[in-house]
């Protein structure tokens, strides 16, 4: 061991230490020691969010959807190059319409999204809650049947008292149309057969699903019109680059639009919150760090007939330095060790009861 090393041990020896000093010590370990733990159990709570929004929203959006100005019906071009890219694992059209429906004594403004039924599995793991004698959604919502079967969102089915124990129940639905001949908007019994649960409010509570044939039938469509098309990628963070160049290959009428920018505010907003967080717990470490300065300054007060002695024997003011130094070091590297301990094993303990 060296003289510096030797003369720090002594000087920062928890039992050499006045009593007032050990107190100031202590609390200041804690305190590096409780930030640190924050710190670290802030940011792992503000990445599992980000981490369950990322995976709900990539359960009832795709990763990448095409729009086209004023709908399209056909996706001969689409298709042609969806097919010359590998990294497409999954593609399902889609429409959207919306309307009013009514039921539990409620009236609600719903947004209609009609599916592929045969493809639509291949895009969106999303679960479906259905009755014991509808097992699949094939069954639920025949391809071929222009029946006007329904599945809600769950948000959407508890706000029209509807549970999965009371379908298949009905609900009302006004068709918006101009024709004055069919006497203008329009009623329309929609048969429940399904409860689904995105996992996120929004969705669950504003949307609901019908077959592609169905819905075009309820809003007397023409028989091929689609709103766009979701398609699913090996790799989500790959969206936005495939995305920009389908664009350069269809044109300007084309949209391309990845999950990350279809979702932006939620994604912006929880970075923001960890970025403050950070912010926050940084300010924190600050004021432990300038207590390990505070602790220092007293140490050196307390010793300044040791430090005497240690400056005639020919010590000199660099070396000094490094003796109290070390001792500011080993303050902050045991704060942050049981910092890091705590703030790991409440991570790892949170995580058990997710």
């Amino acid at each position: 061991m060296s003289l510096i090393s030797y003369i720090s041990s002594h000087f920062n020896r928890h039992r050499t230490l006045p009593p007032s000093l050990k107190v100031m010590k202590l609390v200041t370990i804690v305190g590096i020691a409780m930030a640190t733990a924050t710190l670290i159990v802030t940011l792992s709570i503000l990445t599992g969010f980000e981490r369950e929004y990322r995976r709900t929203i990539l359960d009832f959006n795709a990763h990448l959807v095409f729009l086209k100005a004023g709908e399209t019906d056909t996706l001969q071009d689409v298709e042609q190059l969806i097919k010359s890219q590998e990294t497409i694992k999954g593609a399902t059209p889609f429409l959207y319409r919306e309307g009013l429906m009514l039921g539990g004594g409620t009236i609600k403004g719903v947004i209609m999204k009609g599916i592929d039924v045969e493809t639509f599995r291949d895009v969106n793991p999303m679960k479906i809650n259905f009755p014991t004698d509808l097992p699949s959604l094939e069954i639920a919502l025949p391809p071929d049947s222009k029946e006007q079967y329904v599945i809600l969102g769950s948000g959407l089915a508890k706000s029209m008292k509807i549970g999965i124990d009371d379908i298949p129940a009905t609900v009302r639905f006004l068709v918006p149309t101009s024709d004055v001949t069919k006497g203008g908007d329009q009623f329309k019994k929609l048969k429940i057969l399904g409860i689904f649960d995105a996992g996120l409010y929004d969705y669950d509570a504003q949307f609901a699903l019908m077959s592609l044939s169905a819905l075009r039938e309820l809003f007397d469509l023409p028989e091929n019109r689609m709103t766009g098309v979701e398609l699913v990628l090996d790799d989500p963070d790959k969206a936005s680059e495939l995305g920009a160049w389908f664009e350069s290959k269809l044109g300007p009428v084309w949209r391309a639009m990845p999950w990350n920018e279809l979702n932006s505010e939620i994604f912006k907003a929880v970075e923001m919150e960890k970025t403050t967080f950070s912010l926050i717990m940084a300010v924190l470490m600050i004021v432990a760090a300038f207590n390990i300065i505070g602790v220092l300054v007293l140490m050196i007060l307390m010793r300044t007939g040791e430090i005497a002695i240690l400056r005639s024997l020919g010590m000199t003011q660099k070396a000094l330095v490094r003796v109290f130094t070390r001792g500011g070091l080993i303050i902050g590297i045991l704060g942050v060790g049981i910092g890091t301990f705590l703030g790991v094993g409440l991570a790892v303990l949170l995580a058990c009861f997710d």
